[in-house]
């Protein structure tokens, strides 16, 4: 099996959804009351294609 680690950052205006994207994507779930990020947050998602494991770090720019 092979692993494979990717950061990804994500980054840009303040307000524009950068938290709840990336809340919905990891852990299907959106929050409408959710307040603004202050420094950085961080989500983890684990992915699984036939024989290949991929660990997602999603780094949230606030």
């Amino acid at each position: 099996m092979k692993n494979f680690i990717f950061k990804v950052l994500v980054g840009g205006e303040s307000s524009a959804g950068k938290t709840s994207l990336l809340r919905r994507y990891v852990d299907d779930f959106f929050d409408d009351s959710s307040v603004m990020t202050v420094g950085v947050d961080f989500f983890t998602k684990e992915l699984n294609f036939d024989n290949i494991h991929c660990s997602l770090q999603l780094w949230d720019l606030g």
